[in-house]
C-alpha cells in the first residue's frame, strides 16, 4: 500500500475471500463443436476435447460498501484452470452480469448452468452478485483509541484497529457455529468482540512486508506480527482503479489467550491467521 495513500471521508472498503474448491466445474467433450473466424475465409475447426483429473476454480468476493458499512455494491471474479486447452467447461454460478475480464469468449447458457468454450488453461470472469454476505459487518473509526466520524478522522494518520463480532462467524453449518461461539472456544456471550490494533507497519519501498501489533481475545491481549506473503498495487480490469492489497499470515498459540479446548485430546494449539487485504483508491 502507498505511503502517500490517505483514508477519504466516503471509504471503499474491499474485503477479499478467496475460496479454492476441486470439482467445482467439469468439463465434457463435444468433438461436434467448432469454431470459424469471421469473413470470407474459413479457419480450421477447433475441437473441444475432455480435460484429465479435474477443473480448479477460485473465487474472490468484493464489497464495496460507504463509509458506514451499508453494502452498496458486490462484485464476484472467478478464475477457471484446466490442464490444458481446447476444452468445454460446465459451470454453475448465480451471478448477474456476467463479463469474460481478460478475453472475448462468451459463456453459452445451458442445461440450467453455463458452459465455457476456454481455448487456453485460464479463464476470469466477473459479474454482480445480490447474496447476503456470510458476515456482519459494521464500521467505526478509531484514532488513537478515540471514537470519530469518517469525516473527521479524514487526511489523519494514526493506528489502526480492526474489531471482530464473534457472534458473526458464519461457516455454513449452524452446529458448528454455535459450538464456535459457544464457552469452549471463542465465548461470544462473555467475549463478544475479538480485536487487533496495529502499532507498527514495515516498508520495503513502497511495499508492506509486516503488520505489528496486539490482539485481544476471550479478553486477553497479546503481540502478534502478520508477515506477508505478496503484496502489490495494480490497475484493477474489474474495478477500473487502482487497487493495493496483499495476504498477510501469523500463526498463534490459541493458548496464550486461554482457548485450551482439545489440547489435552491432542489437537493442535498453534493457529495459522490468513488475512487478505485489498484496499481500492477512491
Amino acid at each position: 500500500m502507498k505511503k502517500n495513500f490517505i483514508l477519504k471521508s466516503a471509504l471503499c472498503l474491499t474485503l477479499a475471500a478467496s475460496i479454492l474448491t476441486m470439482g467445482a466445474c467439469k468439463s465434457t467433450g463435444d468433438n461436434g463443436d467448432t469454431t470459424s473466424a469471421s469473413g470470407d475465409e474459413q479457419a480450421a475447426p477447433v475441437y473441444y476435447t475432455d480435460v484429465p483429473g479435474s477443473v480448479k476454480k477460485s473465487e474472490t468476493v468484493y464489497v464495496n460498501m460507504d463509509n458506514s458499512g451499508d453494502v452498496k455494491d458486490i462484485t464476484v471474479t472467478d478464475w477457471l484452470h484446466t490442464d490444458k486447452g481446447q476444452v468445454k467447461v460446465s459451470d454453475t454460478s448465480s451471478l448477474k452480469n456476467i463479463t469474460n475480464v481478460k478475453s472475448n469468449i462468451k459463456p453459452v447458457s445451458e442445461n440450467g448452468g453455463i458452459t465455457w468454450h476456454m481455448d487456453t488453461t485460464d479463464l476470469y470472469y466477473s459479474g454482480k452478485s445480490n447474496k447476503e454476505l456470510p458476515v456482519k459487518i459494521n464500521i467505526k473509526y478509531f484514532l488513537d483509541g478515540k471514537e470519530m466520524s469518517a469525516k473527521k478522522i479524514s487526511g489523519k494518520s494514526g493506528k489502526v484497529e480492526i474489531s471482530f463480532d464473534i457472534n458473526s462467524v458464519n461457516t455454513g453449518t449452524p452446529a458448528f457455529d454455535k459450538h464456535l461461539q459457544g464457552a469452549d472456544l471463542f465465548n461470544a456471550a462473555e467475549f463478544p468482540t475479538a480485536k487487533f490494533v496495529s502499532d507498527k507497519f514495515t516498508f520495503d519501498g513502497e511495499k508492506v512486508t509486516e503488520v505489528a501489533g496486539q490482539l485481544t481475545l476471550l479478553g486477553k491481549t497479546a503481540p502478534v506480527t502478520f508477515k506477508a506473503n505478496q503484496f502489490a498495487c495494480y490497475q484493477s480490469p474489474m474495478l477500473k482503479r487502482e487497487v493495493c492489497g496483499g495476504d498477510f499470515e501469523a500463526t498463534i498459540d490459541r493458548t496464550q489467550w486461554g482457548m485450551n479446548y482439545g489440547v489435552d485430546w491432542g489437537f493442535a494449539k498453534n493457529v495459522r491467521l490468513v488475512v487478505q487485504v485489498e484496499a481500492v483508491k477512491q
